[in-house]
């Protein structure tokens, strides 16, 4: 994996992760939400129950994003930012890959594994929890998990993984019901596709293609650390249940990596989970990435590091060594 920082340096912008509490109209249970309040008789207060987050659903998510960077088909990072190809990879994912998802029974749909251009634009797609409900509720009625194909993917270049028997099943599902459409998207003559999910897509992929870097020092892969990290994400939705919604949260990116896992195994899950430790469901807004002196997210990143400080004290600073911002 070549993660040079001149690499990145040269094709990355900034990107900072930031916590923005919004509504979610189609859900009964109680909803962060900028403007609102929520009244002590909905808030949850259970806290007995763990995160669905582990060290080895990180690891393969740090793996899946490996190996999207790495893939020919993002040659000069194109997976990332030809508005071509991704809007060709949205009509896929909108007008084949979901459908066939929604076709299959829980069980069989939940072991299907994308081809990577469906893989990126459905990943980028739940990493707003709460649109990625809305969006599925509207169109099918319900939430549409990827269970445990979380983080998986299938390209020409993963040769290894073609007689995998969920890939195989995958690939045969495809053919039969979309027997004129190539599971791996051909890049020549890429029509032009609109929807009101291509923009969100192509300035989401923009901001995300930095992530890796950020999470790809040494200690990103040492256990101890990730079991530390997912503690301190456990702290940090809790932080928000004890300030309260006033404040737009900022994480350190130990615990936007553990976050951002959480989201993306499971929707519905996150939404659960993050309802007993914040109150509310939670969602995620990547948008604000201006990193000046007195921007809303230096600003924002101080006030959340100084509420850490006044409910967990001085001895584990939220801007730990190792999980800040790379540059």
């Amino acid at each position: 994996l070549d993660l040079t920082q001149k690499k990145f340096a040269t094709t990355h912008s900034q990107h900072p992760h930031t916590i923005l509490p919004v509504c979610l109209p189609l859900a009964a249970a109680p909803i962060f939400g900028r403007g609102h309040r929520w009244s002590i008789l909905t808030r949850q207060t259970d806290m007995s129950h763990g995160l669905a987050v582990s060290v080895p659903a990180v690891r393969q998510h740090v793996a899946f994003l490996e190996t999207v960077h790495n893939d020919p088909l993002n040659h000069a990072s194109a997976l990332y930012l030809d508005r071509h190809l991704l809007a060709a990879a949205v009509e896929r994912y909108e007008k084949l890959w979901l459908p066939m998802v929604e076709s299959l029974s829980t069980s069989q749909h939940k072991t299907l594994v994308p081809p990577i251009d469906v893989a990126w634009v459905w990943h980028l797609h739940r990493l707003a929890p709460l649109k990625y409900a809305v969006y599925c509720r509207q169109r099918f009625g319900n939430i549409l998990d990827p269970g445990s194909s979380a983080f998986r993917l299938q390209s020409h270049s993963t040769i290894e993984d073609h007689d995998d028997p969920d890939c195989l099943q995958t690939r045969a599902l495809w053919t039969r019901k979309y027997p004129d459409d190539p599971f791996f998207i051909a890049t020549g003559g890429l029509t032009s596709f609109t929807s009101g999910l291509v923009e969100a897509i192509v300035a989401t992929s923009e901001r995300q293609r930095t992530f890796l870097w950020q999470v790809s020092d040494p200690h990103f892969s040492d256990e101890l650390f990730l079991e530390a990290a997912i503690d301190r994400y456990d702290k940090f939705l809790r932080l928000m249940g004890t300030c309260g919604d006033r404040n737009f949260y900022v994480p350190s990116y130990d615990v936007d990596l553990c976050w951002h896992t959480h989201m993306l195994a499971s929707c519905s899950t996150y939404h659960e989970e993050t309802r007993i430790r914040a109150g509310a469901a939670v969602d995620h807004d990547d948008s604000v990435n201006d990193r000046c002196d007195d921007s809303k997210l230096n600003l924002s990143w101080a006030n959340t590091k100084m509420l850490w400080r006044q409910v967990y004290g001085s001895a584990e600073a939220l801007d730990a060594p190792r999980t800040c911002y790379r540059g």
